[in-house]
């Protein structure tokens, strides 16, 4: 069954699909196909970068450090992009390529029996695929060990109102987010609901029940969440 799709400028969502349990359970027990491009990830973790930028006519580019550097690989052509990428989208992926010219989506790979996720953005410049993808932390960092004003603890203790938290990128919006969060989990007995495009950090319930949707997935969009969510006991 889907669930309605919503109009977006103008323009129909695709809609997303209510999951049929059995095939629901295959996904989880499916084992993920070994890609091409996996190899390049793999590279990226070794090397402790945080970003992979992939474009037509260039190596794979990695940033470590801050700095950006060039992995010791032929320029990728046009076709070899085609083929490196388009194995990486599943069909919401594809679905949302075919209406925006891009998409976003979380992707994993196994480095030495570790998952590691990665957030990609696909996109197309000058007529040709690219990628950018940032490796998101196995881990959720500690709260303390962040070394955050105190301020930002207090408003872990907030029962009500709307925290704003802003930054450039790569200032660790996602990071402060999920180690407030995390330390909420640890300390109150409440209801964690979030909204993410794509889900980044997966976190393990503590004290906390936490319920993490994925828009497109999950839900349609943020406002279809947000309307859900009203219904759905949230605390935080």
């Amino acid at each position: 069954m889907s669930a309605p799709a919503k109009a977006k400028n103008g323009e129909a969502t695709a809609p997303v699909v209510a999951a049929n349990p059995d095939q629901f359970a295959a996904k989880f027990l499916k084992k993920k196909q070994e890609l091409e491009v996996d190899k390049i990830f793999r590279a990226l973790v070794k090397l402790e970068g945080s970003d992979l930028h992939m474009k037509v006519g260039r190596p794979p580019i990695v940033r470590v450090h801050g700095t950006l550097r060039e992995l010791n690989r032929p320029p990728i052509s046009e076709e070899e992009m085609v083929r490196l990428l388009v194995p990486m989208m599943d069909e919401r992926a594809r679905k949302t390529w075919e209406r925006e010219v891009g998409a976003d989506f979380a992707y994993t790979v196994d480095v030495d029996g570790v998952t590691w996720r990665f957030r990609i953005n696909m996109f197309q410049q000058l007529g040709k695929m690219g990628l950018v993808a940032r490796r998101v932390n196995n881990w959720i960092p500690n709260f303390n060990g962040l070394h955050l004003p105190p301020v930002m603890d207090s408003l872990c203790h907030f029962d009500q109102g709307m925290v704003l938290l802003a930054g450039v990128t790569g200032s660790g919006k996602s990071t402060t987010i999920a180690s407030m969060l995390n330390h909420i989990n640890s300390i109150y007995s409440k209801h964690i609901l979030t909204l993410e495009d794509p889900i980044e950090f997966v976190y393990t319930e503590d004290k906390c029940l936490i319920n993490q949707r994925e828009v497109g997935m999950d839900v349609c969009d943020f406002g279809i969440g947000m309307k859900h969510a009203v219904r759905q006991d949230p605390d935080i």
